[in-house]
């Protein structure tokens, strides 16, 4: 129920809000990020990669018709947000988890990032040049579909809640 009327919020915002605005608001979030001093490494990596991501999304839809390109662009900007989101807070910020069960989150990230093409795109020299960066944080593909990502974590996550808190979301899936 939360989940479909969330989605209906999300709708209506899309709609009232005009063409590409999640898009626009996500990537002018990563640019503040990058402009500003006040945030720490990881969170700077991972503005610095949504702000690629979402480049990288928008010049690869130049051909789709115009509102093709803004519903794609909005769905994917908001689920690349989401995705970040819990990626920070899983990978970095959780209290109380051991570092190897850190490790084996974020290598859950990463797998999951980089599991899920949306453009199939060829150019694998682009596509996985943060994949391949050791310096970085944050190691996701650019060439992911973002809505298939964040779904794959949230239900890998939903699988360990006990089974008397899925009995009630059964039906919002």
């Amino acid at each position: 129920m939360r989940r479909t009327l969330f989605l209906l919020l999300f709708a209506a915002v899309c709609c009232a809000a005009g063409a590409q605005a999640v898009f626009d608001r996500v990537l002018s979030g990563a640019n503040r990020v990058l402009s500003s001093s006040g945030y720490g490494f990881v969170q700077t990596h991972l503005a610095s990669f949504q702000r690629a991501a979402l480049l990288y999304m928008r010049e690869r839809t130049d051909t789709l018709p115009a509102a093709d390109a803004a519903r794609l662009l909005d769905v994917q900007a908001y689920y690349l947000s989401e995705f970040s989101t819990r990626f920070l807070h899983d990978v970095y910020q959780k209290k109380g988890i051991s570092r190897e069960q850190r490790r084996a989150t974020y290598r859950r990230f990463v797998k999951v990032a980089t599991s899920h093409p949306l453009f199939c795109d060829p150019d694998t020299v682009t596509t996985r040049s943060f994949v391949n960066d050791r310096k970085t944080p944050v190691r996701f593909s650019l060439d992911t579909d973002w809505e298939k990502a964040f779904r794959e974590i949230a239900a890998t996550e939903e699988e360990t809640i006990p089974p008397s808190a899925t009995d009630n979301k059964q039906h919002n899936k």
